[in-house]
């Protein structure tokens, strides 16, 4: 499994990283000083002000910000291809970030009027060779609400057949149905889970995912 370094004089910055990273379930190492062995970390993220130390290496003010993009490090790329959003709309939608066939991140919103800073803060956090937002079919009220929000952010906008993207009801997670719209192609060929779990297992059992690799 892989592993991110912090480097920083921050010490904000630096708890902010770490709360970052266990939400995201990644491995992380503090780089104390610049003889630390940094070859043994795939990226390190840093504060703006601080000094350089790898060539792999992310700076940011912010702790979100600079874990989303220190991602490509820990995937072995120097940036991201195609950024897929998925959408599953409703008054708190759920949040799927993927690039080809990872879920970066899945999460649920507290409240549907969040939806635009949300989304425009992904597109400015995940440096990618292009986006594209996919929306479900599904509550249409919603969905429309959520289309007028995004529509001028000049992404290009997919509403989705969300067919069985909501299975088991019983339990259903806006999350995971949010993964499965940003990557209907491989849910259909899947297939969904059966098992009732916990959100992450649920996500890992049918995708790869960040925390699964």
């Amino acid at each position: 499994m892989g592993k991110l370094g912090i480097y920083t004089s921050n010490p904000r910055f630096y708890y902010g990283v770490i709360r970052t990273l266990k939400d995201f379930g990644i491995n992380y190492k503090s780089i104390e000083s610049i003889e630390d062995d940094v070859k043994i970390v795939d990226g390190i993220l840093s504060y703006t002000c601080d000094q350089r130390i790898s060539t792999r290496q992310i700076f940011s003010e912010n702790p979100v910000q600079a874990v989303r993009r220190g991602l490509a490090f820990f995937l072995n790329l120097e940036k991201f291809g195609m950024i897929s959003i998925g959408i599953d709309p409703g008054p708190k939608p759920g949040i799927a970030v993927t690039t080809d066939n990872i879920v970066l991140e899945a999460f649920e919103l507290y409240d549907i009027q969040q939806i635009r800073e949300t989304v425009e803060t992904i597109l400015e956090d995940y440096v990618g060779d292009g986006y594209s937002i996919r929306i479900g079919d599904g509550d249409a009220p919603n969905r429309q609400y959520i289309l007028r929000q995004l529509r001028s952010l000049g992404v290009n906008i997919e509403i989705i057949n969300e067919s069985g993207t909501s299975f088991p009801h019983k339990t259903h997670d806006n999350a995971l149905s949010a993964a499965r719209i940003a990557n209907i192609e491989l849910f259909l060929r899947k297939g969904p889970a059966m098992s009732v779990k916990k959100r992450k297992e649920l996500i890992s059992e049918e995708f790869q995912t960040v925390y699964s690799m």
